[in-house]
């Protein structure tokens, strides 16, 4: 089975499940790494969801 990125996110290296271990970083051809799955941990935000203003301070 060909395994197709999401085309609603970025598969980009920081929010991959393998960044700590991968060996390909920023290293792949063409516009998504074949490797790449996303990381569950990392919440991802609704779309139109605007950032919090403010903040801490």
């Amino acid at each position: 089975m060909e395994r197709k990125p999401d085309t609603q996110e970025a598969s980009i290296c920081v929010v991959c499940a393998w960044r700590e271990t991968c060996v390909k970083k920023f290293s792949f051809t063409g516009q998504h790494c074949l490797e790449y799955t996303r990381d569950l941990t990392i919440k991802v935000k609704p779309v139109g969801e605007a950032p919090k203003e403010g903040g801490k301070g």
